[in-house]
């Protein structure tokens, strides 16, 4: 038990900069052009209704914690029950979805 606790006690050692494995080292990646999907998601984000677009992206904000936290004091704000608020996020994102299908489906034909 000794000798593997040895073994992980190297595993765990700091290692300079110059010895790390070249996956470790790599340049940071060129930052992505927005592809279509991004495009197509905000245009269709702008043509829902403004309190949808709002609470949509309100809900998604925040990790961890943080996030359920918020959607607590969203629905406590919104004077609904928090399964409320989810169903009614769910509709918005359906369709969301489904006008990101269509512009996603409507580029591919234009090409």
């Amino acid at each position: 038990m000794v000798f593997k606790e040895t073994i992980k006690d190297k595993d765990r050692a700091p290692v300079p900069l110059d010895d790390a494995p070249q996956v470790l080292r790599q340049k940071t990646p060129e930052p992505i052009e927005p592809d279509q999907r991004l495009l197509c998601f905000d245009r269709c984000l702008e043509t829902l209704a403004p309190e949808s677009r709002l609470l949509i992206l309100e809900y998604y904000e925040g990790e961890g914690r943080r996030k359920i936290d918020h959607r607590h004091d969203l629905a406590e704000r919104l004077h609904i029950p928090l399964n409320a608020l989810r169903i009614r996020v769910h509709r918005i994102r359906v369709s969301l979805e489904q006008c990101i299908q269509q512009c996603l489906g409507q580029l591919q034909v234009s090409k």
